[in-house]
């Protein structure tokens, strides 16, 4: 299924020659019917000789509605671009032709119309007029023919080479993440909410949940509509009416745009290519207000210009839009700028990064390259750009925003040459995180730098806590884990528990805190179950050390203010488990008898083993779990 679009200037015979091509009059509004000229957009639609089903947008041609010109002409595969013979090139004639060639749209028909009202030599110099005016832009090679709507003359050869150009035409990509523009919305008694637009990126299904955004407001499709069949299916390329169950008409509006659940995000600013056009009075400035045309949406936004002061006509640049209200976009979207007031085209260009970071005015070599990377790229920038900005990223969702043809080949081609580098989890594809290998081994220097500095700090330690660790480098709750077992299995990093340090430090005692240490212990040998407090030990050792004792298992802490050496908690609790061989049930009296000590110490040890599971308390007393 294809869409085509007309264009030209008013009253040169867009609409008659839709209705003479389909039998349908595009026209559907009563004013339109009245003045006898397209003021919103119109459809209609006709199946080509060899079965190929077209769908047509008819657009006015009267400058006052050129803002729903461009509302029809985004998504289209090929245009009829209409000029009356008798009158010629015209004003609109220039301004759609510039509109077409700005959006690169580069499959058309050139239909001179109304041919029965003129001589063939004055024929012959219109033809000449727009071969000229054409020769430059991305119709230059589009075919021109001759018709007469009234008179029937050249339609079948105009059908002709409309199946011709068709099937020159690449098919639309299906990447599995659709989007439809929505360029219309009404009801109708009984079904309740309807929407249509041209359907680009995916597939949509009968009963599928979709999302409207900006608004984010959830619905499900009723039933589909293509041509006014009910389909149970639509795909890419073809204009689609959907009918939404649980949404009123008056929550929806040209330029929404219905997709899939999780599938987009919306832009509220973008990185993009620009182009002005030729005929501009006065250069695009910093920062100069202007209305964005993306598809069916219309927005008011901020241009900011990127390593140039200005764009002067005819000139290109690079440049961020910054949008007053978001829509949905994704590279290689085309778009035309128009100035508000007094309306006129500025020029257009192409979305490179629908999500950027806020850049800067200042010339920046890197941003500058990498926009040109995304430009002018092969399919491999295209990738390494994308993840580069926003990776690490799962393999599944760097997949959905990648609109690519094989995809797959390019990032495993990638993986192989060892430019990206994967971080596998769970061993599924789709939770297998990606990054580029240099994102990688920044990753990996400023972690060896953290974890070197912190030892130096701290070389009692066992290593940096690992919540601290994520939060210092950076590391992403969501790929954390990933990160961390593959380094660790490239050997740079250690993990102990919650502590993360590097595999070539680990904690030592000077002699000095050595000879502390035995003098400490020494106490604990002669008294063993009455041990010293949390304050004496500090007036021997400082907090550093007693927190190494115990990473090194020469002390056990059983509360914050009982410890006893390794050997001495080992000896108690085999004793207690024998004790309950003999008894069901001890006291902490009873613990405290048993290893002649105070009930401080006694209870401090209970609660301890309660806290590991070992016992559990009933009243006054403990009972053995394990």
């Amino acid at each position: 299924m294809r869409t085509i679009a007309t264009a030209g200037h008013v009253d040169h015979g867009k609409s008659t020659l839709v209705h003479a091509l389909t039998g349908m009059n595009p026209d559907r509004l009563q004013e339109e019917l009245d003045r006898q000229m397209t003021i919103d957009l119109g459809f209609a639609w006709l199946t080509l000789e060899g079965g190929q089903e077209v769908g047509i947008v008819d657009v006015p041609g009267h400058r006052d509605f050129i803002e729903n010109m461009l509302a029809g002409v985004g998504s289209v595969d090929a245009v009829l671009f209409v000029i009356a013979a008798d009158e010629g090139i015209m004003p609109q004639t220039r301004e759609h032709l510039a509109i077409l060639d700005l959006l690169q749209i580069p499959r058309g028909i050139i239909v001179l119309t109304k041919v029965d009202l003129v001589e063939e030599e004055w024929l012959d110099l219109v033809k000449d007029d727009v071969r000229t005016l054409f020769s430059t832009t991305s119709l230059k090679d589009a075919p021109i023919l001759a018709v007469s709507a009234q008179e029937k003359i050249g339609l079948r050869e105009l059908k002709q080479e409309l199946t011709n150009v068709l099937d020159e035409t690449p098919a639309r990509m299906d990447t599995g993440r659709p989007r439809l523009p929505i360029d219309r919305v009404f009801s109708l008694t009984g079904f309740g909410t309807v929407v249509t637009g041209t359907l680009i990126g995916g597939s949509l299904r009968e009963g599928q949940e979709v999302v409207i955004l900006p608004g984010g407001l959830k619905a499900r499709i009723r039933n589909l509509q293509s041509h006014k069949s009910k389909r149970e299916i639509v795909r890419p390329g073809g204009r689609v009416a959907l009918n939404l169950s649980g949404l009123d008409k008056s929550e929806i509006e040209r330029g929404d745009t219905v997709t899939l659940v999780g599938q987009w995000k919306t832009s509220t600013m973008i990185d993009a290519y620009f182009c002005a056009l030729a005929d501009l009075a006065a250069p695009i400035k910093h920062n100069q207000e202007v209305k964005l045309y993306h598809g069916a949406a219309q927005r008011m936004a901020r241009i900011r210009l990127i390593g140039q002061a200005d764009i002067k006509p005819g000139e290109e640049g690079w440049v961020q839009l910054v949008l007053a209200d978001s829509i949905v976009a994704d590279r290689g979207d085309k778009f035309i700028l128009r100035r508000p007031s007094p309306g006129a085209t500025l020029g257009g260009g192409e979305v490179l990064d629908p999500s950027p970071d806020r850049h800067y005015r200042m010339k920046d070599v890197a941003t500058l390259e990498r926009l040109q990377k995304l430009h002018t790229g092969d399919a491999r920038d295209v990738v390494l750009e994308h993840i580069r900005r926003i990776g690490p990223i799962s393999m599944d969702q760097a997949f959905k925003e990648i609109d690519l043809e094989d995809r797959d080949g390019v990032v495993s081609t990638l993986i192989e040459k060892g430019e990206l580098r994967t971080l596998e989890e769970g061993g599924k594809r789709s939770s297998t995180i990606v990054m580029t290998a240099s994102a990688w081994e920044r990753f990996r220097s400023q972690s060896e730098y953290v974890l070197n500095e912190y030892h130096q700090r701290f070389p009692l330690r066992v290593g940096m806590p690992l919540q601290e660790y994520r939060t210092r480098i950076k590391l992403d709750p969501k790929w954390a884990a990933a990160f961390i077992t593959t380094a660790r299995s490239e050997a740079w990093i250690q993990q102990d528990g919650n502590f993360i340090r590097l595999p070539s430090r680990l904690p030592s005692l000077s002699q000095k805190q050595q000879n502390q240490v035995d003098d400490l212990l020494e106490e604990f040998k002669v008294r063993p179950f009455n041990t010293p407090s949390r304050k004496d030990i500090l007036k021997k050792i400082d907090e550093e050390i007693l927190q190494y004792l115990i990473w090194s298992e020469e002390l056990v802490s059983v509360s914050e203010d009982v410890f006893f050496t390794h050997e001495t908690y080992a000896y108690a609790v085999k004793k207690i488990r024998t004790t309950f061989e003999q008894q069901e049930t001890i006291s902490v009296a009873q613990v405290r008898d048993l290893f002649d000590t105070s009930r401080k110490y006694a209870l401090a040890l209970m609660e301890h083993l309660d806290e590991r599971g070992i016992t559990i308390r009933e009243g006054d007393v403990r009972r053995l779990i394990v």
